[in-house]
């Protein structure tokens, strides 16, 4: 990589504006503009082979740049790339806790049809959370009365030493989280990542050979004419006031629909009428062509 070329991208000005957009990128979670720069970002780093050797301190800052847009972009990215994205930079994971992981995994998994391949790629997730030494919090955590390395692995093992490697439901993982002296050292932001975690890990557990549609999200109706939602294979309910604005917007844009329709007819008639009148004033009054054509004209009118 060219000395020149390591000054250009060594700018605070120009670095400082990165990190303000890749921020804002993140927080809005602006897919598009994502994959905008993560094109600019791979040419980068295809194009100078040598920038790690040449200004490790450099690289690692635009590498950083790449990953989080990566993050963004996630269910566009091929499995294999996601594993490796998320077994290399967990950290991502843990630095932005308004980053819904969760919820860019389960359309992920949507879109892979094979019922098998999505559960080979739910493993493979689970696997990365049991083996990832990423930290969480600064203190360390008793497992058995055996201090342990702030690491997620081991809050997962602390998790399940205390609740079982089986699929825990929503109310014994509530008690897990208000209960264990653990999780009480971290921060109440660290708490919430955690309990997102967890929440993500017992919802890998969740095979799609047996549960297909738990990854879907669909409208139901009842017999009762009662509307819910089907998300996370719970039934949630529309409350009636969300109903009723939704009707009324449903309506409204009905509304504007066909006064639109009316408008372009009558534009379309009017222009046809013109267009006849012109032809039929080309023939002579009384002719056999302008009395067919006036005929017409009538017709229209009528309608």
């Amino acid at each position: 990589m060219s000395q020149q070329a390591i000054k250009n991208l060594d700018n605070p000005e120009k670095i400082k504006e990165f990190n303000e957009t890749i921020n804002d990128i993140v927080v809005s979670d602006s897919v598009g503009e994502a994959k905008e720069l993560l094109e600019v970002l791979s040419q980068v780093f295809s194009y100078n082979k040598e920038f790690k050797k040449a200004n490790p301190f450099l690289f690692d800052v635009y590498y950083n740049y790449l990953v989080a847009m990566k993050y963004v972009v996630l269910y566009e990215l091929e499995e294999k790339e996601i594993i490796k994205l998320m077994r290399e930079n967990f950290n991502f994971i843990l630095n932005h806790p308004g980053y819904d992981l969760e919820r860019k995994i389960k359309y992920k998994i949507t879109i892979i049809s094979d019922l098998d391949k999505r559960d080979n790629f739910k493993k493979e997730l689970r696997q990365i959370l049991l083996e990832c030494n990423a930290r969480l919090g600064r203190d360390k955590l008793l497992i058995n009365g055996q201090p342990h390395e702030a690491t997620v692995a081991n809050w997962l093992k602390n998790y399940y030493v205390e609740v079982g490697m089986g699929k825990v439901d929503s109310v014994k993982l509530s008690e897990h989280l208000g209960n264990n002296k653990n999780i009480r050292l971290l921060s109440s932001e660290e708490q919430i990542v955690l309990k997102n975690l967890l929440k993500f890990f017992e919802n890998l557990k969740v095979l799609s050979t047996e549960f297909p549609l738990f990854e879907e999200r669909f409208v139901a109706v009842l017999p009762d004419g009662e509307i819910n939602i089907i998300s996370g294979g719970k039934a949630e309910k529309i409350p009636p006031q969300t109903l009723k604005i939704h009707k009324e917007v449903e309506s409204l844009v009905n509304r504007t629909t066909e006064r639109k329709l009316a408008s372009l007819v009558k534009s379309e008639t009017e222009n046809g009428l013109a267009e006849l009148k012109q032809l039929a004033a080309k023939y002579s009054p009384g002719s056999l062509e302008r009395k067919a054509i006036e005929e017409e004209i009538k017709k229209m009118n009528r309608e």
